[in-house]
């Protein structure tokens, strides 16, 4: 059983559109999907780091990072007075992949710009296309791998070939 604000995040992370988007509190983890395509080499990959936190304060005036949306009250309180104003947001481990991925969610609404997140807030790393597949080295050295963030048969397969084909 799982409330609508978990529904709507675990729709949103399997691709179902809604007002949320992903993002990951672990920067490493953030790290690894950017490189994960290392075979893809036309682009370099981009690495947005938010601070949530002092974003979240200007915004809704708030110092939790993360508002939780679990908590029915406070999710209803903060809707009523901020419900025009996007945010930051944690809705639980409804799924593994949330649990695993330290997901947490920018609840966007309609017409909020989020300019001032992007230009106050938030910095840039350009990952080199040619180091991609190095960087994913060093990350499955250090235990961030494939099966750690996509818990399923799959992933631990893909884990393993990469890295006895390139390891």
């Amino acid at each position: 059983k799982k409330n609508d604000e978990e529904m709507r995040a675990y729709g949103q992370h399997f691709g179902l559109p809604t007002n949320y988007l992903d993002f990951t509190e672990a920067h490493l983890i953030s790290l690894l999907f950017a490189v994960e395509d290392y075979e893809y080499l036309d682009n370099h990959a981009i690495v947005y780091f938010v601070d949530a936190l002092s974003y979240n304060r200007d915004i809704i005036k708030t110092e939790r990072k993360l508002v939780d949306f679990s908590d029915d009250e406070l999710k209803n309180a903060l809707q009523r007075q901020y419900g025009d104003k996007s945010y930051f947001i944690r809705v639980g481990n409804c799924n593994e992949r949330i649990h695993f991925q330290k997901g947490c969610f920018l609840k966007v609404e309609a017409g909020d710009s989020l300019n001032q997140m992007f230009a106050k807030h938030t910095k840039i790393a350009i990952i080199d296309k040619d180091s991609k597949e190095s960087i994913l080295k060093e990350l499955f050295k250090l235990g961030i791998t494939f099966e750690n963030i996509y818990p399923d048969k799959d992933n631990m397969v893909r884990t393993i070939r990469f890295i006895k084909e390139r390891m």
